[in-house]
């Protein structure tokens, strides 16, 4: 690959985990909310997500 390729792709991988994080986050902050353990929360979501 190109070094403008590869500059492109590690920007993505950064932007993308940037993204993760602030999902997590707001995941955490909507458990706190509701009064739910954050490790239920996570699992309400994989449940729902798949279907």
């Amino acid at each position: 690959m190109t070094k403008s390729a590869n500059k492109i792709i590690s920007i993505a991988i950064k932007d993308m985990k940037h993204i993760q994080n602030v999902l997590n986050r707001l995941l955490q902050i909507s458990a706190k909310i509701k009064n739910i353990p954050f490790s239920k929360m996570v699992k309400i979501l994989i449940s729902t997500s798949t279907k």
